[in-house]
């Protein structure tokens, strides 16, 4: 289980490992604009994260929680 920081609604969230972050966040109340259906192609569900030290943008309908991490929806 890990924790995910969504920073502008100050609140962490607790997801499994291998779930999708848009689910993540659609089962804590903060679902994301998934236009394409999830397919990773219409860019909508695009967010900043940071973990391990790095901070990155991924697209939530594909990205796979993977460890603690920090998202900025």
């Amino acid at each position: 289980m890990f924790n995910i920081h969504l920073v502008n609604q100050n609140v962490t969230i607790h997801a499994e490992e291998g779930i999708l972050l848009s689910q993540a966040c659609a089962d804590a109340g903060f679902p994301l604009d998934l236009v394409c259906g999830g397919k990773g192609k219409c860019g909508k569900c695009k967010v900043d994260i940071a973990r391990m030290g790095r901070k990155e943008s991924v697209l939530a309908c594909i990205f796979k929680v993977d460890s603690d991490m920090e998202v900025w929806l």
